[in-house]
């Protein structure tokens, strides 16, 4: 004998372009209060048979209160009153599955950036800290010049991750990326998780374990795009044949 879930049902579109769920309410409050849901994660409402930002849903409302606005430093970035919580690590997918005693590890290594609007955080070809980032809040854009031509590649919202690439292999970074609003970022350089590795092991490897999840699916869905890709240009063909 079983008994069917009879609440509404919700999906999370994550920030490696996947749909999480279904879930009902009290999972999905769960994941706010871990902080894997923000205000501008998309959730799709079932009910309503639509998608919706989760600080729209009238049950999640109250958790995504306006918060007092930041104070600027002489040097005009933002500067945030008090200390990061080691839970709002997990914003970041490939940080989500980690308990908060390793995130409070990870975070005594990490740097935290406010960044202002155009600031450009990362610049490609350079060869510098081999640094990866984590975006907590605003909005970023990765893209490269073609022809002295700005080509966005990627909006990066809160839950992105960038510069792993250099981060893992120590080569110069592939793209620019610069804010596109007031932001604030989480740093790892390559000397500081060398530092993890010698001293916490155990939360290195949840680190790269999470990390390695991400690349995967990244290569996943690239997989899946080629293929589609293809498949449509060989419809064109038989199509026109």
């Amino acid at each position: 004998m079983f008994t069917e879930n009879t609440g509404p049902a919700y999906y999370i579109w994550g920030v490696d372009q996947t749909s999480y769920g279904p879930v009902e309410l009290p999972g999905l409050v769960n994941w706010v209060k871990d902080e894997r849901v923000v205000a501008d994660t998309w959730v799709y409402v079932d009910e309503a048979k639509s998608w919706m930002k989760a600080s729209q849903i009238p049950e999640l409302k109250m958790f995504f209160r306006p918060k007092p606005k930041s104070t600027e430093s002489a040097n005009g970035s933002l500067k945030d009153e008090g200390e990061l919580r080691p839970g709002v690590l997990r914003r970041i997918k490939v940080l989500a599955d980690m308990d908060d005693h390793q995130l409070a590890i990870l975070l005594k290594y990490a740097e935290t950036i406010s960044l202002r609007p155009f600031t450009q955080v990362v610049r490609r070809a350079e060869n510098g800290e081999h640094a990866l980032y984590g975006v907590l809040e605003g909005e970023l854009r990765s893209s490269i010049l073609v022809e002295s031509k700005e080509c966005p590649l990627a909006t990066l919202p809160p839950g992105s991750l960038f510069g792993e690439i250099s981060f893992i292999d120590h080569a110069p970074h592939t793209a620019d990326v610069l804010a596109n609003q007031e932001s604030l970022v989480v740093k790892f350089t390559a000397a500081s998780f060398e530092n993890i590795m010698r001293h916490e092991p155990a939360v290195a490897l949840a680190f790269l374990h999470g990390l390695t999840k991400s690349l995967a699916g990244r290569v996943r869905t690239l997989t899946r795009r080629f293929e589609e890709a293809q498949f449509g240009q060989f419809a064109e063909v038989q199509c026109a044949a």
